[in-house]
């Protein structure tokens, strides 16, 4: 198991330097918080500060590492343990896995885990690592297994040289910058600069002009005449001398006083009384003429030089740029400075920068439920379509859009829920679901051929269903036409007299919402005559008065008057007498009215999920 009190006592050691109020205490608070939250969330994304320090934060990321990679390390080895399949652990991806085989007496584990449950697996022989038949030899094996970068120790462990930390990967060391983290002991007045494995100290001032600084902070003459950065002419020769150097005349040739150069005739304004350079310059002769260089302390980037040009004072980045974080926090370093990025961002090294963390890509699906969104510094889960977003913001949770019916109808019979969606369905029989999936579509069956008539029986189609229908003429009476029987004619002394000369049968259907009062069947000779006499009544069928007779100049309109509220058949007897002649005729229409509703009626309009 990953010991959380070692780490806290490693990050104590490495922030001892730093000046803080209680520092064994305020290192501690923050490892133990941070552990907290690991083992409470099991990710270390966006850790609350608790202190400003940059010890706390260290503390806090690296102690809520420990406390989630020992959650899962201890998970996958008890599934391991129940011949399970080992879980991979979920802190982003920076381990690797492999195979560990090892054998005991009382012991057998064949299982994939990460170098970092070592510890957690070992825990199955009592606390101690098991030990191999082979000695030396199986040690060999397990080292090379383990491809060490620096140390392998006789456990099958990697450690590191000194100045180095173990990464999370459990075989890689990486340098511990000390200058960083506040390790190393360089006195006020010089700056630490890191190393590979360890750090040396500098003075932040530079040497005088014609000297450098040795790795012993010392001071040292720069021979230009051997590195061949003088400036003497063909005719000198280069004589070094302490932060300098002279040119020399040929021996041929008189040097005059301090000049640099072999002439006579040249006039020194240098060695002059009147001292033409200023101060804290030095003077250099040339041939006709002189040069004045600054001379002092020359400072380093980062440095810039004191008001009295004594020495090198650091540049404060953070209030002489303002805006050089972009509204992140920033502290100030010894001839740099360092952006304290806000939760959700990372600081890039190499360009000095906070960058946006996209923690959709590092957490891959571990924060949403569904999609995952990256923000300037945090994130956002959405939802697929027909899904909305849950009060935790993580999961998301079905949109019933039957349950929506009440406020907008979706389906003309029945709504059934589905993950994510819906669908419409339609009665058992006599509909199919239209082309738009929402509404139900009549289902003609006598044209289909799927009614169940008998033979000698007429199909009729009505909303939803059909009708089976037969008539037959009376006696005395022969069918003239496919609906129309005619009476046959009659001996004078006859009883048929009384009878209609026809009798027409008529099929109608509408729904029960149509409009009243409403015309349904108009009925009258087939051609008329001056003197005509047309009277309609309703013979039969009307009990409940929903139907009435207009009379017109040539018949008549049987008119729907009362409004219908529910399906219902009838079958009307109408008879029509016309008077032409002094003769009177009758005529008989048999009316079939098939009233439907005007919507399916479902008993469950809305079928949960």
């Amino acid at each position: 198991m990953i010991p959380w009190v070692t780490i806290f006592i490693s990050l104590y050691g490495l922030t001892e330097g730093q000046e803080f109020p209680s520092k064994h205490q305020i290192v501690k608070e923050c490892c133990e918080d941070g552990r907290d939250y690991g083992l409470r969330w099991r990710h270390c994304v966006h850790l609350p500060k608790i202190a400003s320090s940059s010890a706390c934060s260290i503390a806090q990321e690296q102690c809520c590492i420990a406390a989630v990679q020992d959650v899962a390390c201890v998970n996958g080895i008890t599934q391991a343990k129940e011949m399970g399949v080992c879980e991979v652990l979920s802190y982003g991806d920076y381990y690797s896995n492999r195979t560990a085989e090892v054998e005991s007496l009382h012991c057998e584990l064949n299982i994939s885990v990460t170098n970092l449950c070592q510890d957690v697996a070992n825990s199955c022989f009592g606390g101690t690592a098991p030990t191999v038949n082979g000695g030396d030899a199986d040690k060999t094996k397990l080292c090379a297994a383990m491809r060490c970068s620096q140390v392998c120790l006789n456990s099958g462990t990697c450690a590191c040289h000194e100045g180095y930390r173990l990464q999370t990967d459990g075989r890689s060391c990486e340098d511990i910058n000390e200058c960083s983290v506040g390790g190393h002991d360089c006195p006020e007045g010089e700056l630490c600069i890191n190393t590979e494995g360890s750090f040396h100290c500098q003075r932040q001032a530079n040497c005088d002009r014609g000297y450098k600084i040795t790795d012993t902070n010392e001071c040292q003459d720069i021979d230009e005449c051997s590195l061949g950065t003088h400036d003497c002419g063909s005719e000198l020769r280069c004589q070094n001398t302490p932060g300098s150097f002279q040119c020399q005349c040929a021996s041929t040739l008189p040097q005059i006083s301090l000049s640099l150069f072999c002439t006579s005739s040249d006039v020194n304004e240098c060695a002059s009384e009147s001292r033409p350079c200023l101060s804290g310059e030095s003077c250099i002769n040339t041939v006709g003429s002189y040069i004045c260089l600054k001379t002092g302390v020359s400072c380093r980037q980062g440095f810039q030089l004191s008001n009295d040009s004594d020495h090198c004072i650091d540049i404060n980045e953070c209030e002489e740029s303002k805006g050089i974080c972009e509204g992140h926090g920033c502290v100030n370093l010894p001839g740099s400075f360092r952006c304290e990025c806000r939760p959700g961002f990372f600081y890039d090294s190499r360009s000095r920068v906070c960058r946006d963390f996209d923690e959709c890509r590092a957490y891959s699906s571990q924060l949403c439920a569904h999609k995952c969104e990256n923000l300037p510094g945090s994130y956002k889960c959405r939802c697929h379509s027909g899904f909305r977003l849950a009060n935790d913001g993580r999961n998301c949770k079905d949109v019933d859009e039957c349950a929506l019916s009440a406020i907008r109808q979706l389906c003309s019979y029945q709504c059934l829920n589905t993950p994510g969606s819906f669908k419409c369905t339609c009665p058992a029989t006599g509909y199919i679901l239209a082309p738009d999936r929402l509404t139900c579509q009549d289902v003609d069956e006598c044209v289909s051929g799927t009614h169940t008539c008998a033979v000698g029986q007429s199909c009729f189609n009505i909303q939803g269903s059909f009708r089976c229908l037969s008539f037959e003429c009376p006696r005395n009476f022969h069918r003239a036409a496919e609906h129309r029987c005619e009476r046959m004619p009659c001996e004078r002394a006859s009883d048929c007299l009384s009878q209609p000369l026809q009798i027409s049968f008529y099929n109608l259907t509408f729904p029960a919402s149509i409009p009243i009062p409403a015309d349904i069947l108009r009925m009258g000779p087939s051609s008329s005559v001056p003197g005509d006499v047309v009277n309609l009544s309703i013979a039969a069928g009307n009990d409940e008065g929903f139907f009435s007779v207009h009379r017109l100049s040539h018949g008549g309109v049987i008119v729907l008057r009362k409004p219908l509220t529910k399906a219902h058949d009838f079958l009307l007897t109408v008879e029509m007498r016309l008077m032409r002649y002094s003769t009177v005729s009758l005529f008989v229409a048999k009316i079939a009215v098939f009233v439907t509703n005007e919507k399916l009626i479902s008993a469950n309009s809305r079928i949960p999920h």
